[in-house]
């Protein structure tokens, strides 16, 4: 029987994320009947010699790297991490020059033509690999080495031919894997887990890309088949705390609610977080969030400036943000905010319109960054940055709004809120 390795390629420690998309794929290989295991780089030494002795000891035939980031989004400080995936391919060419590689994840997703161009990978995967990485492998067993796979993506004749992604409709019959480790996670080290409940987002967000990378119609699974995962991480691996990792949880939030009453109903001692728009974000709902085990929501307005809303098409209004802040309040259900500055028509009266309100609200926690990243099929790519491709973007590339300085918004933040929240931080 054949062995895949699937690697994690995300490094980031603050916290360590559990790779879901690779538990997913891990899942559908084991379902094939393939020998396959997991290295989450995240939990060990980013080391020639660390990634040399797993290659050795597991000695796989075909190598899976899933890339999650492209850089750390960050306009003032940039760092990207493709010369970090690039070397990572190069050790596993220098321990076996023969080795199949294919590499997939979100990063891959969006820009699939200049990641193969750039690593000069044998393969990559667009979209869910669940149901494609087992097919790849069956028909490069068969000698097939030009399948027809949904999101499967290649060079032939110094042509990139790139088939239609997956569906992203396996998430509803498959539960991710989390015991396909092959080495054990840091002892200590708290792993954050989680959990998709839907896939897709039908928002119009000018900068966002998961129209990209998961559709614009949303995909639910039924409430009781997550209600089925939870009860399998809580009796099988111990896993009492996760996230809800929807790009939105509560939309739909009819959706929403009845995995919360099903929380509720059976019984589950659990601790979780999620992502929430701030529309129709009611006391009862978010006393139900609370009831079900719900302790902590992160809030993606980017911004609560009423030009900036509309400009951004963000699909909700001021008063929607005000009134669900009020109410996180009421109902003592903790919360963030996340804000962007930068986006077009952006300045310093809208930045400061923004943050006013935070501070009258009396937001505790709060992260602000600067500057767009310009992200592929988005509205800032398509209609705000000429003469820009998409190999461009490989690399950290910004969109900030001419009409207001970075420095000029750290200043505002310095002088009038930064001493008076202390749980504050723009970058």
């Amino acid at each position: 029987m054949k062995k895949i390795l699937l690697i994690s390629a995300n490094t980031e420690k603050g916290p360590i994320l559990y790779p879901i998309g690779l538990g997913y794929i891990h899942s559908g290989l084991i379902q094939k009947n393939y020998d396959a295991g997991i290295l989450d780089l995240a939990h060990n030494e980013y080391s020639k010699e660390c990634i040399f002795n797993y290659l050795r000891e597991y000695n796989p035939d075909y190598i899976g790297i899933s890339i999650r980031n492209l850089d750390n989004c960050c306009y003032r400080h940039p760092l990207s991490f493709a010369n970090q995936i690039k070397q990572l391919v190069d050790w596993i060419g220098e321990w076996r020059s023969q080795t199949v590689i294919f590499i997939g994840g979100s990063a891959f997703s969006l820009l699939p033509e200049s990641w193969l161009k750039f690593l000069n990978v044998n393969y990559g995967i667009i979209g869910d690999g669940t149901n494609s990485i087992p097919a790849l492998v069956e028909n490069l067993e068969k000698g097939i080495v030009f399948p027809k796979i949904p999101g499967l993506a290649y060079f032939k004749n110094e042509r990139c031919i790139k088939y239609q992604a997956d569906s992203g409709n396996s998430f509803r019959n498959i539960n991710p894997s989390r015991d396909g480790f092959i080495h054990k996670l840091i002892s200590g080290e708290k792993v954050r887990h989680n959990i998709l409940s839907k896939r897709g987002c039908n928002y119009k967000c000018i900068f966002c890309a998961y129209h990209v990378l998961e559709g614009n119609k949303i995909i639910e699974r039924e409430p009781q088949s997550v209600i089925d995962e939870i009860i399998e991480m809580i009796e099988k691996h111990n896993i009492y705390e996760f996230d809800f990792v929807d790009s939105v949880f509560n939309n739909p939030q009819k959706h929403a609610e009845e995995i919360c009453r099903l929380i509720i109903e059976n019984g589950l001692k659990v601790s979780w977080k999620c992502f929430l728009n701030p529309y129709n974000c009611s006391k009862d709902f978010l006393s139900l969030l609370k009831q079900a085990g719900c302790k902590h929501v992160e809030l993606g307005i980017d911004t609560a400036s009423d030009k900036m809303i509309r400009l951004m098409k963000k699909g909700f209004k001021k008063q929607d943000v005000c009134e669900c802040i009020k109410n996180c309040n009421a109902v003592g259900l903790a919360y963030d905010v996340c804000l962007l500055f930068g986006c077009p028509g952006e300045t310093i009266e809208t930045v400061k319109e923004t943050l006013e309100l935070m501070d009258k609200l009396n937001v505790n926690e709060l992260f602000g960054l600067i500057g767009i990243r310009i992200l592929p099929h988005t509205e800032i790519f398509n209609t705000f940055t000429k003469g820009f491709n998409e190999d461009d973007l490989l690399l950290p590339k910004f969109y900030m709004s001419p009409e207001v300085e970075p420095k000029d918004i750290i200043n505002v933040f310095n002088e009038k809120f930064k001493n008076n929240h202390p749980n504050w931080m723009i970058v």
